[in-house]
Formats: structure tokens, C-alpha cells, sequence
């Protein structure tokens, strides 16, 4: 066997394509990994880095592209975050399915299929309604936005981006202009000063609204007249204008608490035939139009054979209203406390008097909800601990519909519910996040029977 050294060069055929958006070939049945390499490839690579299972590799030249292979929208290489920017949408699809289908095998789960990715047409960019950009300071101290660098806290300056609406950037540079004309300091990861930490902007896709939060570190911001002036006059939709204050030595980009410097906090949004309120910290998946091809699976799943249902995770409200607003009674369970008052208020927004909402931890559905029909769970990417299952388990609801932001998680978790008695047969991706490596997910399980 050919034992295989690092700055050593190759001629090879691409073979797959993984998550990360790597091109898969083998060297003497030895695993190379060739960045931004497409299956159907032929290509000469340089081995950059070499471990003990495998190589990862760098493409110096195309021999013959494969035909999934599309030229690139974005310049910006390394941001890192559009891993699949090279790939035909239509490809996109089918290797996030293959990775929910690889992910199931390695689980040794045979019983389970998985339907074609579902996605909204003509929305693989600007379909973001969220973006977060941290600033810095170029070589002539010009205050600059843009993303960090993959797996670095470099910031890699930004004029604009493909997944983002245009509006977005144009806010961005009105803003960085803006600080820079009045010197405003930017924060220093290292000397933990300086003011700026990030820009933050959220867009109501069907009202066009949008919120313009600037996160500082510091209680106040200078010439806040001046840039509320500025920024609605030439944004006309800006309805509202927040501070974030984030003094904490984090990486975490947002805090709990808001300033509003203009309006009234929030901007609204419609959601499956629904009304929402949108303040800087409620979850509100970034992706509307798929948001709407996730939930209306989710409702199929529920059916309207069901009066009681549990929204656990449930956030400001949005699945639970946009799935099971039409039950008889809906039970919500968060356990962050602004985020129930939002649920609240927009189950008032749409004049929904069936719904309750309760600060509690998911572990805690036994006292709120022993007799459900069905449970509704979005939890984090690190998915649903197997006491809060224990818990779903033995309130024994007939139906789980399971939304995942995770498959590996979410194929785990479906593992153990498969102890108790509850059984899926099929797993719906939906590409929320085009051009990104992740994928959601939404599942039925089923009580099949009781484990004993």
C-alpha cells in the first residue's frame, strides 16, 4: 500500500459528497476528504493535512467538473458558512436526504425511510430573515461588517450576502458608515474594550418590516437621535430600533436585555395565515417560506384527530399556534420566561382563547398535561434528554411529532422512543437552510405499544 504524505499530489475521481461540502475520494482504499470537491469530479489534489483515518485534500485543478458542479454566487471563501454554494440546488437536496439515510444506517435502523427534501421554490438566497454581523476595524480604521472566517473569530469584511436580502446590506453600510464618521470604538475580543459588538437585523418577510438592533458593550450609545434619524429616514420599514447591552466576556452575541431606542421592540410578521410579534430574542425560524412547508407537515402528521395538545420548547408560540391552534385546547411549555409573555400576547394577537402557556422545564409535562393526545417537541440542536422521553412516555400521548434541527440528535432520540413503545416509519427533511450543511426534520412516532 502506498503510504501517503502530506504536499503530495494525485489525480483522482470524486466519488461523494459529504455534509460539509467536502468531495469524497479514496487513495489505496485510504479516505480523502477534497475541499469543495463534487461527486462526478476528476481532479488534481494536494494533500494538506494528514491523520490517522484520513487526508484532507485541496483542489489545484479541475480535470473534468462533474455535472452537479455550479459556478459559485458568493466571492466570499472564507466565511465557510454556504458550504453547498458550488453544488446545483437540486443536488443540495438529494445529499442532505442521503445524509439523514447515512445517518440512520450508521444507528443500524433499517425500518425507517426517508422521503425527498422538501424546499421552497426559486429560495436559495436571500431567503434569510435573520443576520448577525460582527464588526472590526480595517488597516485604515474604517469600521467594517462582514462574518467570521470558518473556525476563527476573524472577521472577514462583508459587502454583501447571497442568502441575506440586499436591504440588509444596505443597512450595514449606512450603519459602519455612520460609526466611523462619529469614531465610535469597536470591542476587542483580547482587551475585552471598545463599544460596537455587533449589528443585528431581523426582516418580516410579509409585512417588510424590520428591526435594527446594534448589540454594545456598554449601557448607552452616542448621537442615538442622530442614527434613529438616519436609519428610519432612509429605511422607511425600520419600525423599530433596539440595543442589546452585552457586557459579558462571551461568545455568545446576545444578552438579555433590550433597550428600545425607537418603536415599540418588535416587528410582525404572518406565518401560516398567522400573526406574530417579533422581539430581539423570540426564536422565529429564519427561513419563512419553509418555515410554512415544515409546519403544514407537522399539522398533517398531528391530524385533527387530537383536542389536547403539548407544545414543549415551545418558544413565542409559533409552532404550537401555526400546527395545533385548532385543537381544543393548546398547553405550551418554555422554559425562558420572555419568551411565554410573547406566547401570550400573540395567541391574543390572534384571538386564540384555547391556548395556555407555562414557564416550566420539559421535564415538568407530567404535572401540566398527564392526559394529552399528542406532543409536539422543537427542541435545541442537542435534541431531548432521555428523562423529558421518560416523561413523554409516560404521560402516553397516541401521537410525537418531532421537529429536529439535528438528524444525528434527532435519530438517536428516535431510538430511544422506540424503547417505549413509539415508532416512525419515515423522516421529512426540509432544507430551512439552503446552501448551509444544515438540515430539519419532522417525524410522526407513534404509540405502537407499551414497553413493559
Amino acid at each position: 500500500m502506498q503510504r501517503i504524505q502530506k504536499n503530495q499530489k494525485f489525480t483522482v475521481d470524486i466519488i461523494d459528497t459529504n455534509n460539509l461540502g467536502h468531495g469524497v475520494c479514496k487513495i489505496d482504499n485510504f479516505a480523502v476528504f477534497v475541499k469543495n470537491g463534487v461527486e462526478g469530479d476528476r481532479c488534481n489534489i494536494k494533500i494538506i493535512k494528514l491523520l490517522k483515518n484520513y487526508a484532507l485534500a485541496v483542489c489545484e485543478e479541475l480535470v473534468n467538473p462533474s455535472p452537479y458542479r455550479i459556478t459559485p454566487v458568493c466571492p466570499y471563501k472564507r466565511c465557510g458558512g454556504c458550504v453547498f454554494q458550488h453544488v446545483s440546488f437540486e443536488y443540495e437536496n438529494l445529499l442532505k436526504k442521503r445524509y439523514i439515510e447515512s445517518s440512520l444506517k450508521k444507528a443500524g435502523i433499517t425500518d425507517v425511510t426517508v422521503s425527498d427534501t422538501l424546499y421552497a421554490d426559486n429560495k436559495d438566497t436571500a431567503y434569510r430573515n435573520k443576520a448577525q454581523y460582527p464588526l472590526s476595524l480595517d488597516k485604515d480604521g474604517n469600521i467594517k461588517a462582514g462574518f467570521y472566517a470558518q473556525h476563527t473569530h476573524d472577521v472577514i469584511p462583508c459587502d454583501s450576502c447571497a442568502i441575506a436580502p440586499s436591504v440588509f446590506s444596505d443597512i450595514v453600510k449606512t450603519l459602519t458608515d455612520f460609526f466611523t464618521k462619529e469614531h465610535f470604538s469597536v470591542y476587542n475580543e483580547e482587551t475585552r474594550k471598545g463599544l460596537l459588538r455587533h449589528i443585528y437585523l431581523r426582516i418580516a418577510e410579509m409585512t417588510g418590516e424590520i428591526m435594527v438592533c446594534i448589540v454594545i458593550n456598554g449601557d448607552e450609545i452616542p448621537h442615538k437621535n442622530e442614527l434613529v434619524s438616519l436609519i428610519t429616514t432612509q429605511f422607511p420599514n425600520v419600525r423599530t430600533v433596539c440595543l442589546n447591552v452585552n457586557k459579558k466576556e462571551t461568545n455568545v452575541v446576545l444578552s438579555d436585555k433590550n433597550i428600545v431606542i425607537y418603536g415599540d421592540g418588535y416587528i410582525e410578521d404572518v406565518l401560516c395565515g398567522k400573526h406574530f410579534r417579533i422581539s430581539p430574542l423570540s426564536f422565529y425560524q429564519v427561513n419563512r417560506s419553509c418555515a410554512e412547508l415544515l409546519y403544514n407537515t407537522a399539522k398533517k402528521l398531528l391530524s385533527k384527530d387530537y383536542k389536547k395538545v403539548l407544545d414543549l420548547y415551545c418558544g413565542v408560540g409559533t409552532v404550537g399556534i401555526c400546527v395545533a391552534s385548532d385543537s381544543e385546547k393548546l398547553i405550551g411549555v418554555e422554559i425562558v420566561p420572555e419568551a411565554i409573555e410573547d406566547a401570550k400576547k400573540n395567541a391574543l394577537l390572534n384571538s386564540l382563547d384555547n391556548c395556555e402557556f407555562y414557564c416550566a422545564d420539559a421535564s415538568d409535562i407530567a404535572k401540566l398535561a398527564p392526559k394529552c393526545d399528542s406532543i409536539i417537541v422543537d427542541p435545541p440542536r442537542k435534541g431531548i434528554t432521555k428523562a423529558v422521553i421518560e416523561f413523554i412516555a409516560d404521560a402516553s400521548p397516541k401521537k410525537v411529532v418531532y421537529i429536529s434541527c439535528d438528524p444525528d440528535t434527532l435519530i438517536r432520540d428516535i431510538a430511544i422512543f422506540a424503547e417505549y413503545g413509539y415508532k416512525t416509519d419515515k423522516i421529512t427533511p426540509v432544507n430551512m437552510f439552503p446552501r448551509t450543511s444544515h438540515v430539519e426534520s419532522v417525524v410522526c412516532l407513534t404509540q405502537s405499544c407499551k414497553s413493559t
